[in-house]
């Protein structure tokens, strides 16, 4: 093992003539050769020439399209943990190199297992983003946006190595500096029409066409964003609030017009509305394929249920005795939602590179399966913690053609190797059945219920992913359903129903090809007034959506609170329904919204309640 801490590198983004991927490319103006790996359908390539002996550098030759955002190679294979080689052009034409490690932001690399092989294969990873450049274009250590693509290669490193070496990096080091091309402009095929956004003066403009659903309207309200956004809330005064990688929560100001223009490491957390002492908290597998999860004890692929009148003083352990199996076998629920009568919603990503033994032969069907899946895990105020979804052995089918083996349809079960431990049937009758399916590799990161009372939608977020062969997701779309006198919501489709009844409310052109760049819809949120607002974290935006429905929302309130003007004391805040106003340590607003009044509901939490229901809950007859 060889270790390489010194870098030299030449970037030249150009505009490439498709042609076969190949292990030894030529520079025509220097005509020093490299070892390069091509990726076809992006017209991107890494090149790399290795001295013939132990020495620690390398010259590395980056070539993209000029339109690309940045291009970045991992001498190591995975992103994390390893050093990253990335290029761009600044606002100049100007090629800027930057290395770095995840997570320490490292620009030398002090050894250990992970050098570079230099007597054999070695594998690398890259990653791209297609169209949007650094937050600071010029500066080597600038924020990056996350990329549309990446993935593993290998390279012969043997090959690489070059007895000239010396000489080639003299040559390139003298050679004139490379003028990429002017971008040209393409006139695309004929699709929908972009929906114009509506902005307002300061609004940013969309970094991608954007479309929407009939009867909606959307507009972005927040543009290049430092920290790529996550999750997103409107508090109790009107305020978004996003959650931005690397930088924490930013709270921005929506004035009356409504914009304002200043392996599975989440954890999502969900307190119950209907049910406030308890909190619901989902931790992912440990990799794509984690076998002991099977174990609901371990504390993996799992939502627990706590109430927190009973936790500990101080540190509680996720898989100890104050939480409580909510569900398991659930590879990895980002997205939890709750409907009016208090049921817990979630939404899993489901195992990538799928495959099916048929007739002896493992045969790769990770296109077009497993479904992503939506479940019903009930109320967390009575959880069933003999709740399994299914995995690591039970996958549900979204494409049945390719289980010829087995006679099953959309949304049952179907396990990888029917000679297994476990077999179709077992699955079928032992893991519970989702509500809902949604396509392969959609990647859906969080679910809302519509907040209008003529709304029964429920909203998904699909992230969108490039680990098929033909692109998918890169929108928001809608489950129809329905809410029983109670509040209990159902989908108004069948299991099967589902894969081809959802409906699209925002998404991009066309989502088969978000290679070359789409907004990546990630975290959701309803204001008091009912518009859902959209995050974007790959192009740093949040978007704003505004729905056809008419009906007030069923919560919270429908106008933002009003604050009365004084000149004598600063303003009172004022809390919606349903919002916090007291508790232990709790310092926010404790006045509630017309129409309401704070109750407690134990010594660290109280609500503001609708008076109707605040006096039947006095007088005994409120619900669990």
């Amino acid at each position: 093992m060889v270790l390489l801490v010194s870098t030299v590198l030449t970037l030249v983004f150009n505009v490439l003539l498709a042609s076969a991927q190949a292990t030894r490319w030529c520079d025509d103006l220097t005509s020093v050769c490299f070892q390069r790996y091509y990726e076809e359908h992006l017209d991107t390539a890494w090149g790399y020439l290795f001295p013939p002996t132990d020495r620690g550098e390398f010259v590395g030759f980056f070539i993209a399209p000029v339109r690309s955002g940045w291009i970045g190679n991992s001498l190591g294979g995975s992103m994390r943990g390893n050093p990253l080689v990335v290029g761009w052009l600044d606002d100049d034409n100007k090629p800027v190199i930057s290395a770095r490690i995840t997570p320490c932001n490292c620009t030398t690399w002090t050894g250990g297992s992970g050098g570079i092989n230099l007597n054999g294969t070695h594998l690398f990873g890259y990653a791209t983003h297609a169209a949007i450049k650094p937050i600071d274009p010029s500066n080597p250590n600038s924020s990056l946006y996350q990329h549309t693509e990446a993935s593993l290669h290998t390279l012969d490193t043997v090959a690489g190595r070059s007895d000239a070496y010396d000489t080639d990096l003299g040559q390139l080091t003298n050679a004139p500096p490379l003028v990429p091309p002017t971008p040209t402009t393409t006139t695309t095929g004929t699709g929908p029409t972009p929906t114009e956004p509506a902005l307002c003066p300061g609004a940013p403009r969309p970094t991608y066409p954007l479309y929407v659903a009939s009867g909606w309207k959307v507009t972005p309200v927040l543009g290049r964003l430092a920290g790529a956004p996550r999750q997103i809330m409107v508090d109790s005064r009107g305020n978004l609030l996003v959650l931005q990688r690397d930088i924490g929560v930013t709270g921005h100001t929506v004035d009356e017009n409504g914009m304002f223009n200043p392996f599975h490491i989440t954890r999502s957390i969900h307190v119950s509305r209907k049910f406030p002492d308890y909190i619901s908290l989902s931790v992912g597998s440990d990799g794509n394929l984690d076998i002991p999860s099977m174990d609901p004890a371990l504390g993996r692929s799992q939502i627990r249920v706590f109430d927190m009148r009973h936790l500990a003083a101080h540190a509680n352990r996720y898989n100890g005795t104050h939480g409580k199996v909510f569900g398991y076998g659930l590879r990895n629920d980002v997205g939890i939602a709750e409907d009016r009568a208090g049921n817990v919603f979630s939404v899993e990503n489901s195992l990538d590179d799928a495959h099916r033994v048929i007739e002896g032969v493992r045969v790769d069907i990770h296109d077009d399966n497993p479904a992503e899946k939506i479940y019903r895990l009930g109320k967390p105020t009575s959880p069933n913690q003999r709740f399994f979804g299914g995995y690591p052995y039970c996958y549900s089918v979204w494409e049945e053609k390719d289980i010829p083996n087995a006679n099953l349809k959309p949304g049952q079960y179907f396990v990888q190797d029917p000679n297994g431990p476990y077999s179709d049937a077992w699955c079928n009758i032992n893991a519970e059945k989702p509500v809902a399916i949604l396509p392969p590799h959609a990647a859906p990161l969080d679910i809302k219920f519509g907040v209008h009372q003529d709304d029964g939608n429920l909203y998904v977020a699909l992230h969108g992913s490039s680990a098929r062969t033909e692109t998918l997701g890169y929108k928001v779309v809608a489950i129809p359903g329905s809410y029983s006198p109670s509040g209990e919501w159902t989908s108004d489709l069948d299991l099967v129903g589902t894969k081809t009844g959802t409906i699209d409310i925002f998404f991009n052109e066309d989502e088969t090809k978000c290679r070359s760049g789409c907004f990546r819809p990630c975290g959701m949120s309803f204001a008091p007034n009912g518009n859902l607002y959209v995050s974007s974290d790959t192009s740093g935006e949040v978007f704003l959506l505004k729905p056809p429905f008419q009906g007030p929302p069923v919560i919270p309130t429908t106008s933002l609170p009003q604050i009365p003007s004084t000149t004598s004391s600063g303003p009172q805040a004022t809390q919606t329904i349903y919002g916090q106003c007291g508790g232990t340590g709790y310092s926010g607003p404790t006045v509630c919204a017309g129409g309401s009044r704070c109750k407690q509901v134990n010594p660290h939490f109280s609500q503001c309640l609708p008076l109707g229901a605040w006096w039947r809950d006095k007088e005994g007859g409120g619900e669990e």
